[in-house]
């Protein structure tokens, strides 16, 4: 309020300063005027008011014509650019340059904010915005001032035309009275004294202004000069990088617990190896290349790791059976995608190596893979032998390695569990037995279906595939009710899918039927990789 106060004392004072100046050049000439009348003199002053009125008249009328050129060229709504440059061109004219000072001072930012800003936005729409208003403010306030201009125009105007008839003696035609220079004198005499009285009043009250803010003061006290703070107070930056580290420690413990309580898949022969009914028949390590079905591998690089899996699963199978005569191996998982096609195939073929005779049936008459794995078709099989529309020797195929036949699985029937447990099943393999060595049946799954189960009853070697990674834990109390309440003897797992280097998979010692079985070691020399990767010293330093 105070600041207020003294910008009006200020503006008061400047526009009365203004008035006495121009108050004191029209008494000038009175000033120089001799006192005694004399005729020469009185005549050289009417000449010089005379002039003085008519250089008044001109600027007057000068800046009225100003004025209504600005105001034409508001209320045609120029663009901005031609605005600024009639501005410029207005800076002689102190009543137009006051009025307009805000108009210029936004159209100057404007111009200057072309260089690093669009038209289109936000800073320029306030702008624009701004310019309008002083633009409607402008325009009430010329036209008040062209009034007021126009006024002391006439009033100008009727001075000198009854100064022009007092030198010529004659009386002004807008004027009731004849002109006098004692009148005249006294009323500029009287507006001067009238303005400097109040000139006074104003500067006394700007004194009083300043004394009492120089007397003022101040309450506070200054205990300490304020510095800049090299660190920001809030937030504190080791506190925040403390926050971050516990949080996310806490947070990977919690999904590491998240992941241990809800993991319930096999990880290796260790989970296995926790029923002491369960015997491990042997490991298949994890596949690293592309395989879209289950394929005959054994064949393609005999002294892979994967082939001595499968060569170490086939001397296990000695230890549950040494008998003479034809075996029949019963091949099944707990769901599909275990790998037990893969494992039946594989392991035939290693079989076949020790030169038996082998032949693979492929009993899945759901869901049929044998013959995606040998590429072939399977237009008839054993659906088709079953129902007595093909003989046996019509269904038997030769595979490209040697001592190994299969016999496809056949059209998909209506009814696959009539024809498993049919008598006309184990008559056929029967039959087989008298020709092959090995008979090796890949049955459907148990945990689907039921139609393995008196395959697996009757079989000398029941086989059970697992899968790490993807069979259950609780796949294997199914394991041990097979064996126990469904008198399944000689049941033995497969772990399939183990991965390399894994703790209890391929890497270190192997397990086997009982326990003990037979592993290979990456240095140990025996196998050659089916995928070498070249290793740099880095990925070496953190396989060990």
């Amino acid at each position: 309020l105070e600041s207020l106060g003294e910008d009006f004392i200020q503006n008061q004072i400047d526009k009365t300063n203004s008035r006495m100046s121009y108050y004191e050049k029209m008494l000038l000439p009175y000033n120089h005027f001799n006192n005694e009348g004399e005729p020469v003199g009185r005549i050289q002053f009417n000449f010089d008011q005379v002039n003085r009125y008519e250089e008044e008249q001109i600027e007057l009328e000068q800046g009225l014509r100003e004025m209504r050129e600005f105001q034409k060229l508001l209320a045609d709504e120029a663009d901005y650019n031609s605005l600024y440059i009639n501005i410029l061109t207005l800076a002689s004219n102190n009543r137009l340059s006051s009025v307009t000072s805000a108009l210029k001072g936004y159209l100057v930012l404007r111009r200057n904010g072309l260089f690093k800003a669009k038209p289109e936005s936000y800073e320029f729409k306030e702008l624009d915005y701004k310019i309008q208003l002083e633009i409607n403010d402008l325009r009430l306030i010329l036209s008040e001032l062209i009034t007021d201009l126009s006024g002391d125009l006439e009033v100008l105007r009727e001075r000198k035309e009854a100064l022009l008839g007092a030198v010529n003696g004659k009386k002004s035609k807008n004027s009731d009275a004849d002109f006098s220079f004692d009148k005249d004198y006294m009323n500029l005499v009287r507006m001067y004294e009238m303005n400097k009285d109040y000139y006074s009043k104003l500067l006394s009250k700007k004194a009083e202004y300043e004394m009492v803010r120089a007397g003022y003061v101040s309450d506070n006290e200054i205990m300490s000069v304020a510095k800049a703070p090299t660190a920001p107070i809030l937030p504190n930056i080791n506190d925040l990088y403390l926050y971050f580290v516990g949080g996310g420690f806490l947070l990977g413990m919690i999904l590491l617990a998240i992941k241990y309580l809800l993991h319930n898949t096999i990880s290796g022969s260790k989970d296995v190896l926790k029923y002491k009914d369960i015997a491990m028949l042997g490991m298949v390590p994890s596949y690293s290349g592309e395989m879209p079905v289950s394929q005959l591998l054994v064949n393609k690089n005999p002294k892979s790791l994967m082939s001595e899996a499968f060569r170490s699963i086939r001397s296990n199978l000695q230890f549950l059976s040494n008998d003479e005569g034809c075996k029949v191996i019963a091949v099944t998982s707990t769901i599909s995608g275990e790998g037990k096609t893969f494992v039946a195939i594989n392991l035939s073929g290693v079989i076949a190596f020790s030169e038996k005779k082998v032949v693979i049936i492929d009993l899945d008459l759901r869901k049929p893979k044998i013959h995606l794995g040998f590429n072939v078709q399977n237009t008839v099989g054993m659906s088709s032998l079953l129902i007595g529309k093909s003989k046996l020797e019509d269904v038997i195929q030769k595979s490209s390695l040697e001592n190994l036949d299969f016999i496809t699985a056949g059209p998909i029937p209506p009814n696959p569990s009539e024809l498993i447990l049919s008598k006309k099943m184990f008559s056929i393999i029967e039959e087989l037995k008298q020709h092959y060595d090995i008979v090796m049946i890949d049955n459907p799954p148990v945990g689907i279906v039921t139609d393995a189960l008196p395959i697996l009853q009757k079989a000398d070697y029941p086989i059970y595939v697992l899968r790490a990674g993807v069979s259950k834990k609780f796949f294997l109390s199914h394991i041990s009710a097979l064996k126990n309440k469904n008198s399944v003897a000689n049941l033995s797992v497969i772990l399939n899918g183990v991965a390399k280097g894994s703790r209890y998979g391929y890497g270190g010692y192997g397990y086997g039927y009982g326990g003990y079985g037979y592993g290979y070691g990456y240095s140990s020399g025996y196998y050659e990789d089916e995928n070498k990767e070249k290793k740099t010293g880095l990925a070496r330093l953190l396989r060990r």
